[in-house]
């Protein structure tokens, strides 16, 4: 038994120089992780600032965008004003034609035999249909309007490092 305890005692050494080197290999490696993450911890505070600029100039970006896009959905409205002014003139001017031809016809029913039959020709024309007020280009101005201003892809582009050309001055 003596021999046995004397065989451990002398391994006791080796097992302990074994245990101090791995204890210093693992406090190698806590004193490199340490260092990594005080790097780590540096590049983010020296990437803060720049985040910072960056949304700064996305604000100001869209903030430009939005201003573009509600004038030109501010001018759409303008000429929508314009043209339905412009149409309620001309058929305000139709329905005056009209209200004057109605009375020369409710004269003319008066008249003699005659005299009517000389006068019905030609009136037909006042019974022609009248053409229905279309905007085609204004309608389509108005449905190409999210694809042509296409605010994702501004962001995009000035995320990128330019500047888009999805929503400009127009």
């Amino acid at each position: 038994m003596e021999e046995a305890a004397q065989e451990h005692r002398e391994q006791i050494p080796t097992r302990l120089q074994h245990l101090w080197e791995e204890t210093e290999e693992l406090l190698g490696l806590k004193s490199d992780w340490d260092k990594e993450r005080e790097r780590l911890l540096r590049q983010t505070e020296v990437e803060r600032p720049l985040v910072v600029s960056k949304c700064e100039g996305l604000h100001q970006f869209l903030a430009e965008q939005e201003r573009l896009l509600l004038a030109r959905l501010g001018e759409l409205g303008e000429e929508i004003g314009r043209r339905r002014e412009d149409n309620a003139t001309h058929l305000g001017e139709e329905i005056s034609r009209l209200s004057a031809l109605i009375t020369e016809l409710e004269g003319k029913r008066q008249q003699p035999v005659l005299e009517l039959l000389q006068c019905y020709s030609g009136d037909e024309k006042a019974m022609s249909p009248h053409p229905v007020p279309e905007s085609p280009e204004l309608e389509k101005r108005i449905r190409d309007f999210p694809r042509e201003n296409n605010l994702q892809e501004a962001v995009t582009g000035f995320l990128d490092g330019g500047k888009s050309p999805g929503v400009t001055a127009s």
